[in-house]
Parts: C-alpha cells; sequence; structure tokens
C-alpha cells in the first residue's frame, strides 16, 4: 500500500486573520501585479517559469482550511495553471479548502499575478512577483541573454521569507503605550455595483514632473498624493457630510522598522487626515497631513498597535471562542473600522527588476480589490502608475484626482476598465 505523506500546516500570522470572514462582495481581499510586454505572452514559458518560482515560496501553494478555532493554511500538491484572463479583476480566489490562493492569468501581451491577501501583503507579493517576471523574460530571451537566469536581488533563505514577523516582534510591553482614539470620517455616498465587480482607472504619469511638484510643497510623494486624494474626495462630498474629517487608511510596511525579510503578511495601517471643505487648497492640507504622518510614523506606535493585536489573539477566551463565533466578532470590529476613514490610499514603491530585462518590459503596477474606494501607487524606473479601484459606479472622485494633477502641468494618460463598460484612454 502506497504510504500517504503527512501534509504540514502552518498557523495564519496575524494580519491575515481578518481576511478570511471579511472578503464579501467586490471586496475579495486580492491584490494583483501586473506587467505589460513588448510581445504576445508565452503560455508555455509562462508556466514553466510559475514551476521554477513556486518552490522559492512554499507557503504561496498552500490552500486554506478551517478548524475547530481558527483557520490555517496547508499545503497543497495541486499543481497551478496558469490561465487565459477570463475573470473579472481581482474575482475570488477562496471558495473552499481546496482553492489555491493564487493565480497567474496571461491575455495578449500582459500577464498577471493575483493573490489572496491570507499569504502575503503587498510587499511580499511584490517579491513574488519580482521573481516571476525575471524568470519569464530569462527563459523568453534565453538567446539574447546569454543563456543567463536574471534573477532580481533578494537574498533571503526559504525559512527568512516564510518567517512570521508579527510572532517574532510580539512585546508584551509595548502595550503601555496610550492608545488615541479614532474618530468617525466623512463617508462617499455613492451607488455601487449591483453585481459586485470592481472597475479600474489608472494614471500614468512622468515621475520627476510629480517629484518637482511634491517639492513645490516641500513634502515626500506619499504625503502629496494624498492631500491630492482628499480635496478630489471632499469635492465629492455633500457639505453636510464635512462636517466630519476627510481621513485615509494608509498600510505600512513594518519592515521599514523591525528586520525582517518575510513574504508573509507584515504590515500595519493608520490613519490621517483632517477636516476640509471643497474648497481648502493644498497649502493648508499638507502641512496637517505632514503632523500626522511624523506622529504616526513611529516604531513605538507600531510596536504598540502589534503587541494589541497580538494580545488579543493570546487571549485565553479568544482561543477557545468556535470559530464561527469568532468570525462573526471579526466581521463587525472590520465594520466598526471602516467607520474611521474615507479611503485608502498605498504607495507600495519602486518595483525594482534587473536593467537587463527593462527593455522587454512596457509598464508595470499594482492594484488591489477593495467595497470602497482605493488608490495604490507604484513605480518602474521613470513611470508612477496610480491605480484607482473602486466598488462604485461613479469615477467622479477618480477624475477630479487626476484633474487636480493635469491642472499643475503634470501629463497623465489615463486607461481603464469602469463598471459600464467604458474604455478610458
Amino acid at each position: 500500500m502506497r504510504e500517504q505523506r503527512v501534509k504540514r500546516w502552518r498557523k495564519l500570522d496575524n494580519a491575515a486573520k481578518i481576511f478570511p470572514p471579511n472578503c464579501h462582495g467586490a471586496d475579495t481581499k486580492v491584490f494583483r501585479f501586473t506587467c505589460q510586454l513588448t510581445e504576445p505572452v508565452c503560455p508555455e514559458i509562462l508556466q514553466k517559469a510559475l514551476d521554477l518560482t513556486l518552490p522559492e515560496f512554499p507557503a504561496f501553494t498552500n490552500v486554506m482550511r478551517k478548524g475547530l478555532f481558527w483557520y490555517y493554511l496547508e499545503e497543497s500538491y495541486e499543481k497551478i495553471l496558469v490561465q487565459p484572463e477570463q475573470l473579472p479583476l481581482c474575482a475570488p480566489l477562496y471558495r473552499d479548502s481546496r482553492s489555491a490562493l493564487l493565480r497567474v492569468v496571461y491575455y495578449d501581451r500582459r500577464f498577471s499575478f493575483e493573490m489572496f491577501h491570507v499569504l502575503a501583503d503587498g510587499t511580499g507579493a511584490m517579491q513574488f512577483f519580482r521573481v516571476l517576471v525575471c524568470r519569464y523574460l530569462s527563459l523568453a530571451h534565453s538567446d539574447e541573454l546569454g543563456g543567463r537566469m536574471i534573477l532580481p536581488e533578494y537574498d533571503a533563505s526559504v525559512g527568512q521569507r516564510m518567517d512570521d514577523s508579527f510572532a517574532r516582534y510580539y512585546d508584551k510591553s509595548a502595550l503601555r503605550k496610550r492608545r488615541s482614539k479614532p474618530v468617525k470620517a466623512a463617508r462617499l455616498r455613492m451607488e455601487r455595483s449591483l453585481d459586485h465587480r470592481i472597475s479600474i482607472l489608472e494614471g500614468r504619469l512622468p515621475l520627476q514632473p510629480l517629484k518637482q511638484a511634491a517639492r513645490q510643497y516641500h513634502t515626500t510623494i506619499t504625503i502629496f498624493l494624498s492631500a491630492v486624494l482628499i480635496r478630489a474626495l471632499a469635492q465629492q462630498m455633500p457639505v453636510a457630510e464635512l462636517r466630519r474629517p476627510v481621513v485615509l487608511s494608509i498600510p505600512v510596511d513594518l519592515r521599514n522598522f523591525f528586520p525582517s525579510a518575510t513574504c508573509r503578511n507584515f504590515f500595519s495601517v493608520f490613519e490621517a487626515g483632517c477636516q476640509v471643505t471643497a474648497q481648502t487648497p493644498l497649502e493648508d492640507i499638507i502641512p496637517k497631513l505632514q503632523q500626522e504622518f511624523e506622529r504616526r510614523l513611529q516604531r513605538e506606535h507600531f510596536a504598540a498597535r502589534l503587541a494589541r493585536l497580538a494580545a488579543l489573539e493570546r487571549n485565553l477566551l479568544m482561543r477557545v471562542i468556535p470559530l464561527p463565533l469568532k468570525d462573526f466578532s471579526l466581521y463587525w470590529a472590520y465594520r466598526r473600522s471602516e467607520q474611521h476613514y474615507s479611503a485608502a490610499f498605498s504607495n507600495v514603491g519602486r518595483i525594482q527588476l534587473p536593467q537587463e530585462l527593462l527593455p522587454y518590459i512596457q509598464q508595470a503596477g499594482a492594484c488591489n480589490a477593495t467595497g470602497r474606494l482605493l488608490l495604490i501607487a507604484s513605480t518602474l524606473q521613470d513611470t508612477v502608475c496610480l491605480a484607482f479601484t473602486s466598488a462604485y459606479l461613479s469615477t467622479e472622485v477618480q477624475r477630479r484626482f487626476f484633474t487636480q494633477l493635469t491642472d499643475m502641468g503634470i501629463p497623465v494618460t489615463l486607461t481603464g476598465n469602469t463598471e459600464q463598460g467604458e474604455r478610458i484612454e
């Protein structure tokens, strides 16, 4: 009789626990990285590149199962196959305990990698994406590259890549830091898609004019874009709604504060915003945001937040509550947290790829599923991609945002599919 191999399993990290009970409707908790090539994608080479990349990220082939008290990840031996792109953007990945939690799809000159958030955060997914892109291009252009396999700089071991850094950096003493009470934020009141599809609108613009615009306000690109987004939101909101501040939820890569090379989730979030009207100029918004960023972007702040979440997870009562009750409580906790921000903004930074491979790439970018409105910024070489995903039918906030940039003399090229099926070029 053939001996059955025991499948290894691992716990969900602290951040991942919130996602399974909250992946509903348009908010599938799926994010996506896309690479546009100068030539059509070869599916056979893409499959080979995927097969070579997955063993370096063993948790990414896991499936998610339900235990009595928690969800957990279990290794799977099912091969993940690349597919023609046919599903809607960021379509659900988790359906049952046999579902692969990532997919790789292609269409014409483009291929995309999508992942369920329980496996990794944006930084971890970007590391996988970089290796996948490099392997594909090294195989597809083997003759021109002299048969070399050109890979990105990323020397972390498999153990370091799969490290649970939330558990590693849990410090009970950090709980002493006083927690500031969040306020309710102004909300967009717009019609949503009935079939729970999200729309995407991407703006591509040169990096240097954006840098110059941020310098004119003596601030960073992240704060500058946050201020432009807050102003666009305020211009779309009713006056009565603006009695509350317009607030952005901003994810932060904790690897910038705690040494870690993990590819799993290791991020936190903070809220930044201010009281504005539709007429408030950027020069009034930016100083207020700078104060919020300086106050929040401290190692002690994130250590305290990390400790609070880990303490809740380790609480004896919480550990013995059955999973259905945990799902219910985590669902309502997440819904309550949504009252404290108006939209979300994430700057995933540079997509660093080897110089030898850049001639084969036209563009690259990232986006994320959302039940509301989300902006993700990413940079490849000298081009910034600003990708809006939205569960709303209207694209007025996005148009107001990009209009502000073009009014400053920053050239923007728009592409995307709205929910109504309109193609914007």
